[in-house]
């Protein structure tokens, strides 16, 4: 990798690119096709701007517009496609382009063109093989990149990690789907129920699905309409694809040319990056519903909590508190949300959290003055306080101890965001209490 414009056909590793590209400090523009599909990665002094590849299309971006905003999302997907020269613009000017037109606000920006470059990274971490170059971006196009992305790269340690975890639950998932891209099709659900007893679904939303389905209705389709993470209408699949009931086709061109997971497929390794362990997989996968054998967890019917370490979530909003408890739904936590806190004062100090989520604006008690609270007591001395808010202001670390918190997770955030900062300060906590 001596040259700054290379072209290299060959077996290669995508994360000691990244990270040539990153401890370099280059500013460029990082070009890789394989197998007809082009990735393009885009550098400014070795920080990650955005990622995109030649397959994302409007169903891509409806994927993840439906995720911030579902009501209007079929309908500003709908706007577009009436535009006649919308096939000849990148999504990332589409974004540009909703953002200046007020149908998104910078905020959903932002999260759209992060969720754009994580999946383009999601499958280009998946390559083995290709074609690489990279080109200098000179001062206009830097500006360009800056005028349309904004002041918000990519952190590409965190990225990295996350996309790792989530290539071990498609290792986990890989005999029965390998793609979003693939097709699943229903061959007879009206014994369903009998033949496999473990499943989750119902007569009513069985039925429901089979007639959503058609023969090129894709998982991430499927996910699109549902509302849902891929991997989790994978787990939800899982026990119906293993009885017969559910058949997954393979991917149709041309998302068959993108790269698919095996369970032997060769880890991303690298030293300098954060590594992912096959814990934290683990409980993410409960947390989506999956376990080693591929059904639901078990946890849905209400499972045993020893050893499970227990949240408490406190919010006045019922749908932020449904919406932490969904995410940490599994085998590894006992979740307990909290709507008002000044009538459950008590209970937060009979109940002896292991972590508690806390926002930070609340009528009759705010979290900067609960926290203060619960730390001015011994019992939660060494018991981790995350501030979740969307007061990004708060991202301050000195303003973020001086309440008793140890870290902040900004709104909206994504279930992977959710756990991994959940067993960030586990983990730590375990620590601390067993030196």
């Amino acid at each position: 990798m001596n040259n700054k414009t290379q072209k290299q056909p060959s077996t290669f590793n995508p994360v000691s690119i990244l990270q040539f590209l990153y401890k370099n400090k280059l500013t460029v523009h990082l070009t890789l096709e394989s197998n007809l599909v082009t990735w393009n990665l885009y550098y400014i002094d070795g920080v990650l701007q955005y990622a995109n590849h030649s397959l994302q299309s409007l169903d891509t971006l409806e994927y993840y517009l439906s995720a911030i905003n579902p009501g209007v999302a079929t309908k500003i997907i709908n706007v577009l496609k009436t535009r006649q020269n919308i096939n000849t613009l990148q999504l990332i000017q589409i974004i540009h382009l909703l953002s200046q037109k007020q149908f998104i606000n910078d905020e959903d920006k932002s999260h759209l063109l992060k969720k754009l470059t994580e999946d383009a990274l999601e499958s280009f971490l998946w390559l083995n093989k290709g074609e690489y170059h990279w080109e200098k971006l000179n001062k206009t196009e830097v500006l360009n990149i800056k005028n349309v992305v904004g002041d918000n790269p990519i952190n590409i340690s965190t990225t990295v990690k996350s996309l790792r975890i989530r290539h071990q639950l498609w290792q986990k998932l890989s005999p029965v789907a390998n793609s979003p891209y693939q097709c699943p099709v229903f061959t007879s659900i009206n014994d369903a129920q009998k033949k496999v007893p473990q499943g989750k679904l119902s007569m009513r939303v069985l039925t429901q699905l089979s007639k959503l389905v058609k023969g090129d209705t894709t998982i991430r389709d499927i996910a699109t309409a549902l509302k849902q993470d891929e991997l989790k209408i994978i787990g939800l699949l899982a026990p119906y694809i293993h009885h017969g009931i559910v058949n997954v086709q393979k991917a149709k061109y041309p998302y068959d040319n993108l790269p698919t997971v095996s369970p032997m497929a060769q880890t991303m390794d690298n030293p300098t990056t954060p590594s992912s362990s096959p814990q934290q997989a683990n409980i993410m996968a409960q947390s989506m519903g999956i376990n080693g054998n591929h059904h639901l967890s078990n946890s849905l019917h209400g499972s045993s909590t020893q050893n499970k370490s227990k949240i408490i979530c406190i919010d006045d909003s019922p749908t932020m508190l449904a919406t932490i408890k969904d995410y940490l739904q599994g085998d590894y936590f006992e979740v307990v949300t909290v709507e008002n806190p000044m009538e459950s004062l008590s209970y937060l100090f009979e109940s002896k959290p292991d972590l508690i989520l806390m926002d930070l604006s609340m009528p009759k008690i705010n979290g900067n003055r609960l926290s203060q609270i619960l730390k001015s007591s011994s019992m939660f001395k060494n018991v981790p306080i995350i501030i979740v808010s969307g007061n990004h202001k708060m991202l301050d670390a000195q303003k973020i101890e001086s309440i008793g918190a140890r870290d902040f997770l900004a709104k909206p955030f994504s279930q992977t965001q959710l756990l991994n900062i959940v067993n960030k300060h586990l983990q730590n906590s375990y620590s601390a209490v067993n030196k």
